[in-house]
């Protein structure tokens, strides 16, 4: 499901209930989503009720190995050794967003 149909499919329960236009729909499902990324922006966690916890969690830097470079340095007569110590490479530190679900959204699936 992407955006639009969550915005279609929220738009055909709602108006069952409430005097809503699809256009108010857009804004409001919009609005929590912003909501959301800006909370994450600011080390916050949100946590949904019955359906799970969105945080940011921290990777840090690492030394990693090209896998394509180390794999073409062999094919040229490198031993393993030295193509390892030439496909080195830094890996940045980077921000990931983890999605834990709440225990009846589990059991539900």
């Amino acid at each position: 499901m992407n955006k639009n149909e969550l915005i279609s499919q929220v738009h055909r329960q709602a108006k069952n209930e409430v005097d809503i236009t699809k256009q108010q729909v857009k804004v409001i499902v919009n609005t929590v989503f912003d909501i959301i990324s800006k909370t994450l922006e600011e080390d916050e966690k949100v946590q949904i009720q019955q359906f799970g916890t969105f945080e940011v969690t921290n990777r840090k830097g690492r030394i990693g190995i090209n896998p394509h470079l180390y794999q073409k340095l062999i094919a040229e007569g490198l031993s393993k050794k030295e193509a390892k110590n030439k496909a080195l490479i830094d890996i940045e530190s980077t921000r990931n967003v983890l999605f834990k679900a709440a225990e009846k959204l589990k059991n539900s699936i």
